[in-house]
């Protein structure tokens, strides 16, 4: 068989882990880290005899016949230069788009070029979550109910039907550091207080209504199976709200979990559909009793599944990439 080729990122542990798999299998592989195809030596060519391209990588130089199998694990968007010296605050930023731009569109005439199996493909890495929760409804999901706005009076109607509400990025929530300080982006309770202070009109927002849950479900999916944990989020304060909030000193309990076979078919139906062959879905068990489908990660973390619920999915992922 011809290699495999990994788009990451430098450090990304999940990534290392199906590696060490591919290493036993002894399978040749070519990984590329973000911001690094524009800075190996590499070329792509098109003529009216057909078209190629070469990358020269850390394990050495290889062409586009050389691989079989493409796996888009993670990425962030590449570095623009450094701007600093430019006295104007508008010129700089028109020329941070440009770079951005062009560095966007020279990694995607890689991968457009690239016409092999993947597991999973860059155009479908960032979906939004209305778009998400649409789908969702289209297969039959209950999902939250849900409003984007950016005004008050739409907010303050919205908010009398439900009890509590909680407010999450629209598209999904980005860290960055701040003076050597990581910060994230949490799902958090929208307070009575919090509405009273917003102005008329506002940045976007998105607000759901909040599900009493007996608690969450993270599902990795791989090309037509769901591997499911049970998060029990909603026996710890700091982690009812959204469990990304660990609480270190006493983590939360998680344990194996199957999901209803009806819901297993939705979730082939609606992957299938959003054209994913792998990502991580999150829902919430309500106290009422129904599922509700909260959002997917095309590229959403799964060691967090694999390791507490022995699923062993660096070596299912590695196997899925061989075969």
């Amino acid at each position: 068989m011809g290699a495999i080729l990994i788009f990451s990122k430098m450090g990304e542990v999940t990534t290392c882990d199906v590696i060490d798999w591919l290493d036993a299998f002894k399978v040749d592989f070519f990984r590329i880290n973000e911001g690094e195809l524009d800075k190996m030596p590499s070329s792509f060519q098109l003529t009216n005899e057909g078209q190629s391209a070469t990358v020269e990588s850390t394990k050495g130089k290889f062409k586009l016949e050389d691989i079989d199998t493409v796996w888009f694990r993670k990425t962030k968007p590449s570095k623009t230069p450094d701007t600093s010296t430019i006295s104007d605050p508008d010129i700089a930023a028109l020329i941070e788009a440009h770079t951005f731009n062009e560095l966007e569109a020279y990694n995607l005439t890689f991968h457009q070029l690239l016409e092999k199996k993947w597991l999973n493909h860059p155009t479908r890495k960032e979906i939004n979550k209305p778009f998400q929760l649409r789908m969702a409804q289209k297969v039959g999901f209950k999902i939250p109910a849900t409003l984007v706005t950016n005004e008050k009076t739409i907010l303050c109607n919205f908010k009398k039907n439900y009890s509590e509400l909680i407010v999450k990025a629209i598209f999904r929530s980005r860290g960055f550091m701040i003076d050597e300080v990581f910060h994230a982006g949490f799902t958090t309770i929208l307070t009575e207080e919090t509405i009273h202070q917003l102005p008329d009109t506002f940045f976007p927002i998105l607000v759901q209504q909040q599900i009493d849950k007996e608690y969450e479900i993270r599902t990795f999916y791989l090309d037509g199976e769901c591997h499911s944990m049970a998060i029990f989020s909603q026996m710890d304060e700091q982690t009812v709200v959204d469990f990304r909030r660990y609480n270190r000193t006493k983590p939360n309990r998680t344990v194996p979990f199957s999901l209803p076979e009806s819901i297993t078919n939705q979730v082939k139906t609606f992957m299938d559909n959003m054209e994913l062959n792998s990502g991580s879905l999150d829902f919430i068990r309500g106290k009422d009793g129904h599922y509700y489908f909260l959002e997917v990660n095309p590229t959403g973390q799964f060691g967090m599944v694999s390791k507490p619920c022995n699923y062993c999915l660096e070596k299912k992922v590695a196997e899925w990439l061989i075969q």
